[in-house]
């Protein structure tokens, strides 16, 4: 294969990612995703202590992240409370700097106390902060970020990571209601 198509193959496969990514969930398929996540991130003894004291789980049982430069990241979830979805969401965000490659995974966001969850609710969508990270062959529950503070406490894990992605950019995710049929 010619260099120039070589470098033009992870820009292709990024963007033709775009409008899988891009479309909404249904209900039934974000429920069936999160029946299946569900039992992957139980069965992992480093989650048990946030699984058991949190007031609630934001789920996102299938977030795709890829790019080429300009990077972006989409997945539909569920907000779980007492094992029963309670509302649906969804996560967008974008990068800007060196991206490349393509990956899926999952995330699970512990809101660990009543005022965590409480500013969810509130906020009718939810700014995962601006970082700047290197992410190269991650795989199994790797990524963990707290995020405390006047919003509570809640701590974002990924886990079940398939691609690769290569990124040292800085990044922006939303977190919003996803108005389903």
């Amino acid at each position: 294969m010619p260099l120039a198509r070589r470098r033009l193959l992870p820009l292709a496969l990024a963007l033709g990612a775009i409008p899988a990514a891009a479309r909404a969930a249904s209900r039934a398929e974000i429920d069936a995703g999160i029946a299946a996540a569900l039992p992957r991130l139980q069965a992992d003894n480093l989650t048990q202590i946030l699984r058991e004291n949190a007031r609630a789980i934001l789920l996102f049982p299938r977030v795709t992240q890829g790019g080429l430069l300009i990077g972006f990241q989409a997945g539909d979830g569920a907000l779980l409370e007492g094992g029963r979805t309670t509302g649906y969401y969804r996560l967008a965000g974008s990068s800007l700097g060196a991206v490349i490659g393509l990956q899926h995974f999952s995330l699970a966001i512990f809101l660990m106390d009543d005022r965590a969850l409480e500013f969810f609710r509130q906020a009718r969508g939810w700014d995962i902060g601006v970082e700047a990270r290197l992410v190269a062959g991650r795989g199994g529950l790797t990524d963990a970020t707290t995020l405390a503070g006047e919003m509570g406490t809640a701590y974002a894990i990924t886990f079940d990571e398939r691609g690769a992605l290569l990124s040292l950019a800085l990044e922006g995710s939303r977190v919003s209601p996803l108005a389903l049929d």
